[in-house]
């Protein structure tokens, strides 16, 4: 009994650090998505070869970070009932190359990525469209935080209704 404990152990050993290698090769690449749906505005669905062989067909779930998302946009996208926000991101995702880098591991099937809609960042979009706020306490990027204050300055999205006196001096 005790060689079997020690058996599994063993190869429990052996198989972690290739495990790890294998997430860590994927991490260094940038994939193509053969299809997209949008499950929520934060999390899409995936499918897209990840290795050489293209009959196999992966299915993987992106969760884009580093934006501050509303109650309500944790919720499924409803095919029936669309949400303002699922709609316009099913309509930016629609027809365009969709390619993304996976990030950390953080569930089943669940990663952490960039996302790629006609090559530019998906997160940089929402943020120049003013769709959602920069999360601070995710990043410090000053990229980011330049693309928010623009779309804050153009009044655009969640920006719309921001009214500044004429002595603030952010917008100029």
């Amino acid at each position: 009994m005790s060689i079997k404990k020690l058996v599994l152990f063993i190869f429990t050993l052996v198989c972690l650090p290739v495990n790890a290698n294998v997430i860590n090769h994927y991490k260094s690449k940038t994939f193509i998505a053969q299809s997209v749906k949008v499950l929520s505005p934060s999390l899409l669905e995936i499918h897209a070869h990840l290795t050489q062989d293209p009959t196999n067909i992966s299915k993987l779930y992106i969760r884009t970070d580093g934006l501050i998302y509303d109650e309500g946009d944790q919720e499924k996208c409803d095919e029936d009932i669309l949400s303002r926000n699922c709609k316009r991101l099913m309509d930016a995702i629609n027809l365009a190359t969709v390619q993304f880098r996976l990030g950390d591991n953080i569930g089943n099937s669940v990663f952490t990525g960039v996302v790629y809609v006609d090559g530019v960042n998906l997160r940089h979009t929402m943020l120049r469209e003013g769709w959602y706020k920069f999360d601070y306490k995710k990043s410090r990027s000053h990229y980011d935080i330049i693309l928010q204050k623009e779309a804050e300055c153009r009044r655009k999205g969640i920006w719309s209704h921001v009214i500044y006196a004429p002595t603030d001096l952010r917008c100029q």
